[in-house]
């Protein structure tokens, strides 16, 4: 789990943006928050419904997936 987690990560990447036109989404992390997922505020209104909603901040949204939060556990537990 530990070995593939990026490759994960960058693979899930992309299949967001691919599957929902967001061509500036991209998955970060943070000790605070954990994994989510970023996207500018120009792209917001394309936001597709499997996104929670995390933090806004001035010039982009934090968002969160059941998937991604499932991935979050698994690796925090691997660790």
């Amino acid at each position: 789990m530990i070995n593939n987690s990026q490759n994960w990560l960058i693979d899930y990447q992309r299949e967001l943006s691919e599957k929902y036109s967001l061509s500036t989404l991209k998955i970060k992390y943070t000790n605070a928050s954990g994994y989510f997922i970023e996207i500018p505020k120009s792209q917001i209104s394309k936001i597709p419904d499997i996104f929670i909603h995390k933090q806004t901040l001035v010039n982009a949204s934090r968002y969160i997936t059941i998937e991604l939060k499932e991935f979050e556990e698994d690796i925090l537990s691997a660790e």
